[in-house]
């Protein structure tokens, strides 16, 4: 890809991000910041993208990955949500009301 075409892809995932960070939502709280890093990781790392690892890199070196690791596997956050969000965007509109 040319650096044209990559140029602003940090940005584009801010902003995916950004239009889903409400389907993280919980009764106590929004651990949408832990999708965000757990997503960079996954998309920016070339190996290597256990939560340890990612958690590392995304959020420091000291970081050991259990929230990110809670955050998919015990959070309640709705999976629900991110799909009523995607079928949304595809529809053409950019949030749900």
């Amino acid at each position: 890809m040319t650096v044209e075409a990559v140029s602003d892809l940090g940005k584009q995932l801010y902003e995916m991000w950004f239009r889903f960070q409400w389907c993280f939502r919980t009764k106590t709280g929004n651990t949408g910041e832990y999708a965000y890093k757990y997503l960079r990781g996954l998309l920016t790392m070339k190996d290597g993208r256990q939560y340890t690892n990612i958690a590392q890199k995304m959020i420091g070196w000291n970081n050991d990955g259990q929230n990110i690791q809670h955050f998919m596997s015990d959070s309640p956050w709705k999976a629900e949500n991110v799909f009523n969000q995607i079928q949304a965007e595809i529809k053409g509109r950019n949030e749900l009301v």
